[in-house]
C-alpha cells in the first residue's frame, strides 16, 4: 500500500468482536485491531498464496430465458421483438434489464443498444441510474 490513509472495512459479529477484543487483552504485544488484521493477513497470505475458487455453473434450462419466467416466447419471438421498432421492444428491453443475469444481457443486447433504448425504457430509477453509471463508464474505458 503506498498510502497509510488506505481504509478497508471488515464486518464482525458480536461474538468475532467479543473473541478479537480478549485475544487482543492477552496479547498485550499486539497494539490494536489493525495490526492484528495486517499480522492475519500477510500470515493467511504467506502460507494459501492463493484460494483455489470453484465457479458456480449455472445449467440454463432448455426453453425460456430467466427474465422471461412467465411469458411464454420462443427465441425466434425474442429476437423478433429485439430487432423491431422501439415501441414493441423496450417492454423486453426493459425486462432485460432489469431481470436478467448478466450473461442473459449480453446475448440479447450490445452496449450501444441499451445506451439508445436506456433512455425510454420504463425502469426503476435506481436501476437506470446503475445502468447509465455503467455505460459511462465503459464508454470511457473503451
Amino acid at each position: 500500500m503506498k498510502y497509510k490513509c488506505n481504509l478497508k472495512t471488515v464486518r464482525l459479529s458480536q461474538k468475532e468482536v467479543r473473541q478479537t477484543e480478549e485475544f487482543l487483552t492477552q496479547n498485550p504485544a499486539i497494539e490494536n485491531f489493525s495490526a492484528l488484521a495486517r499480522i492475519a493477513i500477510l500470515d493467511f497470505i504467506s502460507k494459501r498464496g492463493s484460494i483455489p475458487i470453484k465457479p458456480i455453473l449455472y445449467e440454463e434450462p432448455k426453453g425460456r430465458p430467466s427474465f422471461l419466467w412467465d411469458y411464454d416466447l420462443t427465441e425466434g419471438e425474442i429476437r423478433e421483438m429485439l430487432q423491431s421498432s422501439l415501441e414493441k421492444r423496450k417492454w423486453l428491453v426493459a425486462r432485460i434489464l432489469e431481470h436478467a443475469r448478466f450473461d442473459e444481457i449480453w446475448k440479447y443486447l450490445t452496449r450501444d443498444q441499451i445506451e439508445h433504448d436506456l433512455p425510454h425504457v420504463r425502469l426503476p430509477e435506481k436501476t437506470k441510474q446503475h445502468w447509465a453509471y455503467a455505460l459511462k463508464r465503459w464508454k470511457r474505458a473503451a
